[in-house]
This record gives structure tokens, sequence and C-alpha cells, in this order.
């Protein structure tokens, strides 16, 4: 493998406690082993990265339960800089990293993608966002992409496999 040039970790990394579902299906709910398991899992990808270049977002705070296990994760993988939302200037253009996507209800994904690159869009014309040339969101259990002529949006899939839950809501999609 090449080295990689940034390597962005998305959010939702540990699993928390799991309230809703009481840490059923769980390899473990304590969140310190959870952020071990996650660096170990990680750590290949982490050594083929350029010093400095590993970037962190916030996740949802239900899976991530903000009780420091991420300083853990971060300290022994080497974050570099975390945040809600990041703006990566790559060079050729600003990177948008965020863990949450635009909300919504909307009748199909495209929409929601599209929204996000339209807001974009009008937040850098009126100067209070850098214009971002791409922009990649996660959270969601599907992959879509989107590309205009100035700005391509990407929805990552999670790492963790649809819950009964999700795929009872979302049918059609899984």
């Amino acid at each position: 493998w090449p080295r990689l040039d940034v390597l962005i970790l998305m959010g939702d990394l540990i699993d928390g406690t799991q309230g809703k579902t009481r840490s059923t299906g769980l390899y473990t709910s304590n969140l310190s082993e959870q952020a071990e398991i996650a660096t170990a899992v990680l750590r290949g990808l982490v050594d083929k990265t350029k010093p400095g270049i590993l970037y962190r977002v916030d996740g949802t705070p239900y899976h991530e339960d903000y009780h420091g296990a991420l300083k853990i994760l971060d300290r022994d993988l080497g974050v570099s800089r975390t945040g809600q939302v990041l703006d990566i200037d790559l060079g050729s253009g600003i990177l948008n990293v965020a863990h949450h996507p635009i909300g919504g209800a909307t009748l199909y994904a495209g929409t929601q993608v599209d929204k996000e690159s339209l807001w974009a869009t009008i937040a850098a014309a009126s100067g209070h966002t850098p214009r971002a040339r791409w922009i990649v969101r996660a959270h969601r259990h599907w992959y879509i992409e989107q590309h205009t002529a100035k700005c391509s949006v990407v929805q990552t899939p999670c790492w963790q496999l649809p819950t009964p839950y999700a795929v009872k809501t979302n049918y059609w999609r899984f």
C-alpha cells in the first residue's frame, strides 16, 4: 500500500453504552475496551498515514458517549485534529467533513446530499465558510455520491451493520 496523504475517522468509532438497546449486540459495553479495540482495528490504516495527518470528526453522543474514552483512542493513534466539522485545505480545494449529514425529511436520499451542496454554496458565497470542493458526511447506513461542476458530496456508510430497527424502518433500502 502507498502512504495515505490524509486519514479521516468519521465518528461513531465506539458504540457507547447503548441505552436504547441495553448493550445487546456489543462485544463489550466498557468504553475503554471499545476504544482499545477500535485502536487495534484501525492501527494498520494509521500506520500507512503520513505523520500528523490523522483527523477525527465527532460522532453521535449516543454512540460515542463523551466520557473521555475517545481521548485514549486519539492519543494511541496519534490523532492530530478533531472537531464537529473540519475544513481541510488539500491544496487543490477544501475538503469539508462532518459526521452528521444535513437534516430534514426527504423522499430521496439524493435530496439531502443535494441540499448539502446547495447550502455549502450559499454559505461560501455569503463569506461565512470556505468554498468546499468536496463534502463528506457519515452516520447513515448507505453510500451515495453526487457531483456538480464545483462540488462533490459523498455520504459514506457507517461501519456498524444495520440494526434490526434500522432495517425495519428502511426495509426497501436494505
